[in-house]
Order: C-alpha cells, then structure tokens, then sequence
C-alpha cells in the first residue's frame, strides 16, 4: 500500500457503514473502567467514522480526535454533527520564528544532514510528514536544509537508522527552542503536546531523551501500521 491515506479516502464510505453498525460499547465497553473519571482528555488517534470519539464525548469526555483521511472527517462531521470538529492545523509559523531568532544568536544545523542553516536556506519539516501523520506538534517540527526537506526527504518517513544518527541534533533542538525558553509556557506547551500524542511519556516533566524515545515508537509504528515509505539519508550517515 503506497499510500495509505488515499486507500482510505476511497474506502471510508463502505469501512464508515462497517464500524456505525456496531455499537461503540461492544468493542470498548472495557475502556471505561481504565479510563480517568471526567471531566479528562482523551486522544483517539485514527478517529474513522468518529463513532468511537462521539460515544467518549457523550460519556463526557473532551475528545481530540485525529483522522489523516479526509474523507474519514467529512463522513465524522455529517455522521455525529453534535460534535465539535476541527481540522488540524498545519502551522509551522512558531518553530519558524523560534529557528529565526536562533539563528541571530548560535549556529543552527539540520537535524538530517547536519548542514548549517542560514536564513536563506531553513525550511521548517514535520518528521513524521502531514501524509503519514497529520500532527502539528512542536516535537515533530524540526529545522532542516531547503533542499533536504523538499527535494530528499519529501513525505518520507526517516529510517530508524537516521533518526538515530539525528538524535543529538533533534535533543539540541527541543533543548534550545523550548526546554531552555525564557517564555514557561512554550516549554509547558512543549513538554504537553509531546505527553499527549507521543506513546509511552507518562508526565509533562519527563526528560527529553524519553521524548526522544517516544518518537523512534511512533516511526515504528507509523511504518508498520501504515506502511509508510521511508527515507535513508544515506549520505548523511
């Protein structure tokens, strides 16, 4: 499966009709003895027909339901339109400007290639790309090389073996941008959205090589769920 966003695009009208006709409580009826007591938030990551996500917010919890197809949140939208939906937002505008003044003050490389950034050749990449993953976290936004994010990378997944060989580069970043960050709430709000969507963080205070580690789970399971296609950096390495 090349592509697997496009494979559920074209099939969320049938798979929608297979999920809404059986009942939420029948599948994650157990959920509800694990789950913290309301009012608390929930993620349901490939959210579908939204079936599951509307069954938890009449259950009164606040639901952050993300869905890569958009097919998939059109259907979620008409099927259970008391919910609120939002799109997910694709701004990179925040690491951009935090990679801006970085750069006014300290050298700043790309975390893939390791090459040096100067204003005119920065971009700003998702490392888990839009594609694959629509996450605009600040965790996942990382300052790469112009030519390297568009014409190598591209929508790819980094290979567990790149990703490794970044790790120092990605941790400096973080560091730099957010953990050392005069402004508290952008280190809070860091720290909150990685524990929120990265599996196996259990608090807000973890260090940020735990973050680091989440991150090498999730490409492991981006890539095994979706099939994702990867990119090996090669000559980086």
């Amino acid at each position: 499966m090349s592509d697997p966003t496009a494979w559920y695009d074209a099939h969320a009208d049938e798979l929608s009709d297979r999920y809404e006709a059986v009942p939420p409580q029948r599948v994650h009826g157990w959920l509800l003895d694990v789950l913290p007591s309301t009012p608390a938030t929930v993620l349901d990551v490939g959210t579908g027909s939204g079936r599951d996500a509307a069954w938890l917010s009449r259950k009164g919890y606040d639901v952050v339901a993300v869905e890569p197809s958009s097919r998939f949140r059109t259907i979620a939208r008409e099927r259970h339109d008391a919910m609120a939906w939002e799109d997910p937002s694709r701004d990179v505008g925040l690491a951009r400007e935090r990679a801006g003044l970085l750069l006014s003050t300290r050298r700043l490389h790309c975390v893939w290639s390791g090459k040096r950034l100067t204003t005119a050749n920065v971009d700003i990449d998702h490392c888990f790309h839009w594609a694959v993953w629509p996450c605009g976290d600040l965790w996942n936004l990382m300052p790469a090389h112009r030519a390297v994010n568009q014409r190598e990378k591209r929508d790819r997944l980094p290979t567990d073996r790149l990703l490794r060989a970044a790790q120092d580069r990605i941790l400096q970043w973080w560091n730099d941008a957010y953990r050392e960050n005069p402004n508290r709430a952008l280190a809070e709000r860091f720290a909150l959205e990685a524990s929120v969507s990265l599996p196996g963080v259990e608090h807000v205070d973890a260090d940020l090589d735990s973050f680091y580690s989440a991150v090498n789970l999730q490409r492991l399971r981006l890539k095994q769920n979706q099939q994702a296609p990867e990119w090996n950096g090669g000559r980086y390495l």
